[in-house]
């Protein structure tokens, strides 16, 4: 009879708050980057749909992103990567904020992939890379997903309906209400003071 297979506790989800990204981010003196983690922090996409990103993609006159294709480093052949379509099956063409128009703006991209050029960035670079500079921001280590978290519960943060935010990020309202609508720890306090 076969041991049974142990289960691994998930791995807690945190977020990061706006001020605690801006200590980070001002230790990122790459700009690959710099862009990088700012579009992760600003739109909640996923990880993959930013490194499958290409130039033609994105449009800094009318403040878009159109997201088609997902990065995957699990392949069944030798491939190091693999672009398929992304996680929903969907073309998704978002607005984006003028942080990160600025950020584009100033970064340029680069081709094929925007980040990256001819292979999009090392998954296990951009995790190290991150680790590093939280610890000289003094900021708690998360992983890179959960710069998609931190995107999420900003809205909802601020009231923004549901459909909105799962419509930005190509997700769906099930998973949304399960796994991302994360309160801020202030607004369970302000709920909290106000029931008498």
């Amino acid at each position: 009879m076969k041991a049974p297979k142990r289960r691994t506790a998930p791995t807690k989800m945190q977020i990061r708050t706006r001020e605690e990204f801006e200590r980070f981010i001002e230790k990122v003196d790459d700009p690959a980057y710099h862009a990088f983690f700012t579009l992760l922090f600003f739109t909640g996409r996923r990880k993959g749909e930013i490194l499958a990103l290409k130039p033609e993609k994105v449009n800094l006159k009318k403040k878009t992103i159109t997201f088609d294709a997902l990065i995957t480093r699990h392949t069944i052949d030798s491939a190091a990567y693999r672009e398929t379509t992304t996680k929903a099956e969907k073309v998704q063409t978002v607005p984006i904020c003028d942080v990160v128009t600025r950020e584009l703006t100033a970064y340029k991209g680069q081709a094929p992939y925007y980040f990256g050029g001819e292979r999009p960035l090392a998954h296990t670079t951009l995790t190290r890379y991150l680790q590093k500079k939280c610890e000289e921001a003094g900021v708690k280590i998360i992983r890179i997903h959960d710069l998609r978290h931190s995107f999420v519960s900003m809205p909802i943060h601020l009231g923004t309906n549901y459909m909105v935010v799962v419509d930005l990020i190509g997700d769906t309202v099930e998973q949304v209400l399960k796994t991302y609508a994360h309160l801020y720890e202030s607004d369970k306090l302000d709920i909290i003071s106000e029931i008498k």
